[in-house]
């Protein structure tokens, strides 16, 4: 396909959105014979969608049954994800991130292999969804121990490597041209107008406002507990942030990481205030949308 071979040239040229990913989701939006508006909006919601169930799975493989619901519900009433769940690409990208997730965080071999196939797939759509594979190698060690975090990260590399390659040898994409191409446009795009220290701390704030309050502190509870997907969805939080390779808008950039924190919360959330945070949730989505008339 010409336009994955000279993708990374012509990248620049490409609106904001396009230019700043990789091509997965054009080819799939023509793969699907989507050419408008409502296509893409239908593709985007029943995507979005998806997420619900997938959160359960990955709840499941993480936590006991009641658990594995709250953190589904969790979901379903982030203002993150009520709000750009239905408007914005970002939320295909976080049920891709999922699909990984799921049988990443599996013991078995096989699952894991399949996890980190579609952890290379989905990096197709989002260089941000490899945080996923960081985030299963980081509840690895944390479950399992040094030696597990270590083949499961050689495993999503090695994948990655050869998956990247042989969409090379197949469509001529360049998967390096293009990331440099990514992070040069990104260093000269919106965020650069603020100097790095106010995103160190700004990108991680954007992200936990946005989830919701409520939910950002049963995590954080969480996390002083130790409880390992708290603990590892830390790691890719403040990773992320040091790097700054995705600056700004992480409300939304970082929609993918909604689901893990739910994960993360759900077990400091007990039955009787489940339906309290619920509400506080709602109330935060529907105050965003009236005070700040977002656009979306």
């Amino acid at each position: 396909m010409p336009y994955l071979d000279r993708f990374a040239e012509i990248q620049p040229t490409l609106p904001t959105h396009p230019s700043a990913h990789p091509p997965g989701a054009i080819v799939a939006l023509y793969l699907l014979g989507i050419d408008g508006a409502s296509g893409m909006a239908a593709l985007t919601i029943l995507a979005g969608a998806v997420a619900i169930p997938l959160t359960y799975l990955l709840g499941r493989a993480l936590l006991d049954e009641s658990q594995a619901r709250t953190a589904t519900l969790l979901l379903v009433f982030s203002p993150a994800a009520m709000i750009y769940g239905v408007s914005s690409a970002d939320a295909l990208f976080a049920t891709l991130g999922l699909a990984a997730a799921v049988p990443l965080v599996a013991r078995g071999r096989l699952a894991r292999f399949a996890g980190a196939l579609a952890l290379a797939l989905a990096a197709l759509f989002s260089w941000a969804l490899l945080a996923v594979g960081a985030f299963a190698v980081a509840l690895a060690y944390l479950r399992e121990g040094p030696l597990a975090a270590l083949k499961l990260a050689l495993l999503c590399g090695g994948v990655l490597i050869v998956t990247l390659a042989l969409v090379h040898l197949l469509t001529g994409f360049d998967p390096i041209g293009s990331l440099a191409v990514t992070s040069e446009l990104y260093r000269l795009g919106i965020s650069s107008a603020r100097p790095y220290w106010y995103w160190l701390l700004g990108s991680p704030a954007a992200f936990l406002i946005a989830i919701g309050v409520p939910l950002s502190w049963l995590a954080a509870r969480a996390l002083a507990a130790r409880r390992p997907a708290a603990v590892a969805l830390a790691a890719i939080v403040v990773t992320a942030a040091v790097l700054g390779v995705s600056k700004a808008e992480t409300e939304r950039i970082w929609l993918f990481m909604a689901p893990l924190a739910c994960v993360a919360a759900a077990p400091c959330l007990t039955g009787r205030r489940l339906r309290l945070v619920l509400a506080l949730l709602v109330a935060q989505a529907l105050a965003t949308e009236l005070l700040f008339d977002t656009l979306w």
